[in-house]
């Protein structure tokens, strides 16, 4: 390259040659390997001859080799490429290309002036030619070289002989792709030979002893119904409806006696309700009401063992064949209280109830089951108590809420019972907890029950609870809040 003479440049610029034209300069040279190379008197630039214009089409193509923007970037640097491209960001307005080609040959000629002619090489003059490979083959990013550059490092992994990298590379290759699909193609196999993980299930709710299948008392069956019912998400706002139908046919009724009424007659209501809007508009309607609505069957599945939330729960008769103790339940809920049949101002707080697990049922819905505990829970005004030390204890002796034993089994707590060794008739309460076992993983969390050595929880007032349901044997309210 000549160095800058001072003299305005006049001449029109080069022109650029076609395929069919660049073929005509080059298919009559002969390539002579090695170093030095000799010019030849050929009347062209071009010193070798490339095996691509060999193919038949290679001639006919625009763009015959697309300009690596990744080595250009390298090598040119970006802040470079940006002066010279006057780009303030990497994303160009398409309507910008002809004015960027201008600045780009402007901006190269200015710099002829001040840097020597070693700097403008190869790298440089390729810059020129950006704006009409743009135009041509589009954006950039679909044909740079970042990915094949990347990918070099795994390949170069698979070199174990260096007198036959590419021999390796292909071995190396060929044998990750099988392995891959073999791992797809395999993944719902039971493995032979490896025994099944006694936690598996632990955490969504698994069934581990014990199973059985029974009838069991319709009415028994219409309390562990109407449990699920109040906790479902799905079916909140067909109670909110019925709360307020309730209210405005009797308007003269208190909270009480609406509560009461709302709790005998929900189950029956929803079933007709969700009945005629199957009629009206099936769509609106989610599977898992309309089999709710439809009710569980009367034949339940039991157990003696099951794993769920983290924790392995037996019943008490399990318990009492076994050297571990997991029966041991707590429940923390919101209660509502009230001073006599006539209050209309219930209060409404928070305490714990603890128990322990009789019977483990799956309630069967046809399409989904809903594991739940019946449970024989502790009275709480009468059979808990906190010590002058601090710890809360409970006396089995004193049963309460006997026509709600039911709890869903993803809201139990496990806690354990050890006897109070200055009175045999009480039990302090030891809360346990949860360990989740799992791909060589075990995190032991803590119990949002607080620990047997701070007594119980101070009752919370509450006064925005709209969804509860009334315990009829004790003058009390319970309302879970999942």
């Amino acid at each position: 390259m000549k160095p800058f003479n001072g003299k305005q440049e006049l001449r029109n610029p080069p022109k650029i040659l076609s395929g069919k034209e660049v073929y005509e300069k080059v298919k009559n040279i002969e390539n002579n390997f090695g170093k030095p190379y000799k010019r030849t008197n050929n009347g062209t630039l071009y010193k070798k001859k490339s095996i691509f214009w060999d193919l038949p089409y290679w001639k006919h193509l625009s763009v015959r080799h697309c300009i690596d923007v990744m080595h250009v970037e390298k090598n040119v640097c970006d802040s470079i490429i940006g002066t010279l491209l006057n780009i303030i960001c990497k994303v160009v307005d398409s309507d910008t290309l002809n004015s960027l080609q201008r600045d780009v040959i402007t901006t190269m000629c200015q710099l002829e002036m001040f840097f020597p002619p070693s700097f403008f090489d190869i790298m440089q003059h390729l810059i020129v030619h950006l704006v009409r490979e743009i135009k041509i083959c589009g954006p950039v990013f679909l044909r740079n070289m970042y990915p094949f550059e990347r990918y070099m490092k795994p390949l170069a992994g698979y070199v174990r002989n260096q007198n036959r990298p590419e021999g390796c590379m292909i071995q190396g290759y060929v044998a990750e792709e099988a392995l891959d699909f073999a791992n797809d193609y395999m993944s719902d196999v039971e493995s032979i030979g490896l025994p099944t993980s006694r936690h598996e299930g632990r955490i969504e709710g698994q069934g581990t002893l014990g199973r059985n299948v029974v009838t069991v008392n319709p009415e028994t069956l219409a309390q562990a119904h109407f449990y699920i019912l109040q906790h479902m998400v799905d079916v909140h706002p067909y109670l909110e409806k019925h709360q307020t139908l309730l209210s405005a046919e009797n308007p003269d009724k208190g909270e009480r006696w609406l509560t009461m009424e709302h709790n005998r007659s929900f189950v029956k209501w929803f079933t007709n309700e969700v009945d005629i809007e199957l009629i009206n508009d099936r769509e609106k309607v989610s599977d898992e009401v309309r089999w709710l609505a439809h009710g569980p069957g009367m034949h339940v599945l039991t157990y003696q063992g099951y794993d769920i939330n983290g924790y392995s729960f037996y019943t008490k008769d399990q318990d009492d064949r076994s050297t571990m103790q997991n029966s041991g339940v707590a429940l923390m809920a919101m209660s509502m209280s009230v001073a006599s049949a006539k209050d209309s101002r219930p209060a409404y707080d928070a305490q714990p109830y603890f128990g322990v697990i009789k019977e483990i049922w799956e309630l069967d819905y046809v399409q989904f089951r809903i594991p739940v505990f019946r449970c024989m829970w502790v009275e709480h005004s009468k059979g808990v108590r906190v010590d002058e030390m601090g710890f809360t204890l409970v006396d089995f002796s004193r049963e309460g809420y006997k026509s709600e034993p039911f709890i869903m089994a993803n809201q139990a707590r496990q806690i354990f019972y050890v006897t109070d060794p200055a009175n045999g008739k009480w039990s302090v309460v030891l809360h346990g907890k949860k360990k989740f076992l799992g791909k060589e993983i075990m995190d032991e969390v803590d119990d949002e029950l607080p620990p047997f050595s701070s007594g119980l929880p101070t009752s919370t007032s509450t006064e925005d609870v709209d969804d509860f349901y009334l315990r009829d044997d004790h003058q009390e309210g319970l309302w879970v809040d999942d």
